[in-house]
């Protein structure tokens, strides 16, 4: 049997609140659950949903790494916290992903000592999916694990952000776009007019640069930026989203249909509402949801593991790098 682990401690609502997110899991009838997180608070949750225990192993954990600790902490230290037992755990052979809310300094770091990485992978990328105008899938890498990044690293970004979308998204031939603030070849610093050489020489589809408003409007299926620019795209799509919302409501608080629309946008670029960060790169499928995830929005990405377990994920960015 299959087995995914969610680590329940290190979010916003509690681990009760995330281990409720197991419990539409159980239709998958090809996937077991380990629970990192306190025996004696996780297992009345359990009990009171029905939740069938013979598919449930938990592992007894009061520990984590929090935002404001150095993740580096875990490399040589930090044994007892969930982040590390449950990277350690995913190493066998049963378990296919690891889901955690926790430290997203921390979850990298233990995917690269903990995990381990693919081979030729020095620097996992974090990856995560928008939404385009047409509500197809865009995939940014890198989106906050590396700041300062060289042109071939971007080109492995670029290769990783075309298996993923080949896999999981299902396209022939994804179009790849490097982030940029001009769309002419010889636009952006040295680091962009490098990279933009690798992709233009590669056997990827690369369409160009893409400026910041080419994002989200079906110019490509894979954007590629270092991290730091990456980060801030990701969560200025977010802020967007969260006024435009906002003045949406404003317009008839009252009306449901009002508040449908509000919602749905929000839904739609709303990164929290969108599912969670994918670290491509590490031996295992490793998905970090927003820290104020709430247990219903762990069901849904317990079910997008599934999904990139099913679409052979993993195999796909190890071919990928062979190239």
């Amino acid at each position: 049997m299959k087995k995914i682990i969610l680590d329940c401690l290190g979010a916003d609502k509690g681990q009760e609140e995330i281990a409720k997110g197991i419990i539409p899991c159980f239709d998958q009838d090809e996937y077991d659950f380990i629970l990192l997180g306190e025996k004696e608070k996780l297992l009345p949750v359990l009990e009171e949903k029905g939740v069938p225990l013979s598919r449930v192993e938990i592992i007894d954990c009061s520990t984590t790494i929090t935002n404001n600790e150095n993740p580096t902490s875990l490399i040589k230290e930090r044994e007892e916290t969930s982040i590390v037992k449950g990277l350690l755990r995913a190493r066998e052979e049963d378990v296919v992903a690891f889901v955690s809310a926790g430290s997203t300094g921390a979850i990298l770091l233990g995917s690269i000592f903990r995990l381990g990485l693919l081979p030729g992978v020095k620097f996992p990328a974090l990856g995560c999916t928008l939404v385009n105008i047409h509500k197809g899938p865009v995939c940014l890498v890198d989106c906050g694990a590396n700041i300062d990044v060289n042109a071939p690293l971007l080109l492995k970004f670029a290769k990783m952000g075309n298996a993923f979308a080949k896999a999981y998204y299902k396209k022939e031939n994804p179009r790849i776009g490097l982030l940029n603030v001009g769309k002419e070849e010889r636009k952006g610093n040295k680091l962009s007019q490098e990279a933009h050489l690798l992709l233009k020489d590669s056997s990827l589809n690369f369409v160009g640069n893409m400026e910041g408003s080419d994002i989200l409007l079906d110019k490509c299926d894979v954007i590629v930026s270092d991290g730091f620019a990456g980060n801030i795209v990701l969560k200025a799509i977010e802020a967007t989203a969260m006024i435009c919302k906002k003045l949406v409501t404003s317009i008839a608080p009252e009306d449901p249909n009002i508040q449908k629309a509000s919602n749905d946008i929000y839904t739609m670029f709303g990164y929290t509402d969108l599912g969670a960060s994918f670290i491509l790169g590490s031996q295992k499928i490793v998905l970090k949801p927003h820290g104020s995830a709430s247990g219903e929005a762990i069901g849904n990405i317990l079910h997008i593991a599934m999904d990139m377990d099913r679409s052979e994920l993993t195999k796909h960015l190890k071919e990928s790098l062979d190239d």
